[in-house]
């Protein structure tokens, strides 16, 4: 039987040298430390990406807040104040109850339209007030006006900026704090429209007043014009009806207005003057047959500027029996009376201007501004002339008639007064033709393109969004 005897192996393990037990710990506590750093950066990025989009979603609401407040004030303004879009509002203040000159009632307790209003269209202007702020739903956002700005005129409209803050609100604790603040700035287009009608329609009547008083006694006359033949009572209340406004005119039963009635406060262009630039001249009083021509000085009463009109002072005017007043404005840019006095005119007596061809706006016959007084300051009384008295009469402290009537019209143009007071007799007549508002608006300036209008926000020119950084 062999025995084998196993060898113990010859090769022995390296030893471990001690220096290098003690480098493991600090390795894994560096990568894990850098392990740590790295989730640490990962996850404030993560937090500061989340509070961004926090941000930016806020920001992204007060935009639309902001949007929806101007939209909301839009459809306020062209719903019941459509007269206001014409008007300028810089909101004072951004905190306390709004406020701004534009939109409210004046000191006096008047309103200065710029234009006479459509009879639906007369809420008070002071009430839009409650309506340039507001709150969206839940209260997370408020608006508020900060400014309106027209630029235009009556008759053609013209473009309006609206700037609307709008804010973002977080509620906690009782306590509400703005989380992000946006403004947004539009440019919208303001057009005047006719009553009852859309835009750009056609209406039975252009607005133009052909007569126009403070005080109007229609009597049995009559003012003719398909287009223009309106009249319009400034102190008359604006919400009466057509019978209604008929009794406080005084139209009797054979007098006929062949536009409308209306009723209604409406700013008057300041009353041509002679003109302060030109030689002054003497006033010249009209009592016997007398003949003027554009381009002359007319016995001194007269001076020619240097666009060609020919402005003249008048005295009077006081002409009975046949004689005329003869005016040749033909080959000019028209001819203006300044008249001081009072106006007359009996018999067969007659003011005749001869250049037909450019309408009665080219002779303007103005009397003296407004006063305070309880009375007329000046008297003009036309009638009983066989020829028609083809001018633009413009008395603003003047009491305007027609005495009797025998031509057929007695007044062809246009008559704005103080007061008129009509004939008892069914042969007294104003015709006012056609264009005769677009021939004053050509003629004197837009300021006397007057009308009974309203006027209507649509479509956006141009839109700027300004985003307020919050602090966190």
């Amino acid at each position: 039987m062999t025995t084998v005897i196993a060898k113990r192996s010859s090769k022995r393990l390296p030893k471990r040298d001690p220096n290098q037990a003690g480098f493991i710990l600090p390795i894994i506590i560096i990568i894990g430390l850098v392990i740590g750093a790295g989730l640490i950066a990962l996850s404030a990025r993560s937090f500061g990406g989340l509070l961004g989009s926090i941000r930016q979603s806020q920001g992204h609401e007060a935009k639309e807040t902001a949007e929806t407040g101007l939209a909301s004030i839009i459809t306020e303004l062209n719903r019941n104040y459509p007269y206001l879009l014409i008007e300028n509002c810089e909101v004072t203040s951004l905190s306390g109850s709004p406020d701004c000159t534009g939109w409210r009632q004046g000191g006096n307790g008047t309103f200065a339209y710029r234009t006479s209003l459509c009879p639906q269209s007369q809420s008070p202007p002071q009430g839009i007030l409650s309506k340039v702020e507001g709150y969206t739903t839940a209260n997370q956002g408020r608006y508020r006006l900060v400014s309106y700005t027209f630029s235009g005129d009556q008759n053609q409209g013209g473009v309006a900026r609206i700037k609307v803050m709008g804010q973002r609100l977080l509620t906690s604790g009782g306590i509400t704090t703005v989380r992000a603040t946006a403004f947004v700035d539009e440019e919208i287009s303001i057009l005047p429209k006719n009553c009852n009608v859309p835009v750009n329609q056609p209406s039975t009547s252009s607005g133009f007043p052909g007569l126009l008083a403070e005080t109007v006694s229609l009597g049995n006359n009559d003012v003719f014009g398909s287009v223009n033949g309106n009249v319009l009572c400034t102190t008359c209340d604006p919400n009466q009806t057509i019978a209604q406004l008929s009794t406080q005119m005084h139209l009797l039963n054979n007098g006929i207005v062949s536009g409308n009635l209306f009723g209604g406060q409406i700013a008057m262009p300041p009353v041509p003057t002679y003109p302060a630039d030109l030689p002054q001249v003497t006033p010249l009083d009209i009592n016997e047959s007398t003949t003027f021509n554009a381009g002359s000085t007319n016995n001194g009463a007269c001076q020619v500027d240097s666009q060609g009109i020919t402005h003249c002072k008048i005295g009077s005017i006081n002409l009975s029996g046949n004689k005329v007043f003869t005016i040749h404005s033909a080959g000019s840019k028209g001819i203006r009376l300044y008249v001081a006095g009072n106006i007359s005119l009996s018999g067969a007596a007659a003011i005749l201007h001869t250049n037909a061809a450019a309408g009665p706006a080219s002779l303007g016959i103005f009397g003296k501004d407004r006063t305070a007084s309880a009375n007329c300051s000046q008297q003009v009384t036309i009638g009983g002339g066989s020829t028609a008295t083809e001018a633009f009469l413009y008395f603003p402290d003047g009491c305007v008639g027609i005495n009797g009537g025998s031509s057929n019209p007695d007044i062809r143009g246009a008559v704005w007064a103080r007061t008129f007071n009509g004939s008892s007799s069914s042969n007294a007549e104003i015709e006012v033709p056609d264009d005769m508002g677009s021939k004053l608006f050509t003629t004197y300036g837009s300021s006397f393109g007057l009308g009974i209008r309203e006027f209507a926000a649509l479509g956006v020119n141009k839109w700027q969004m300004v985003q307020v950084p919050q602090l966190p």
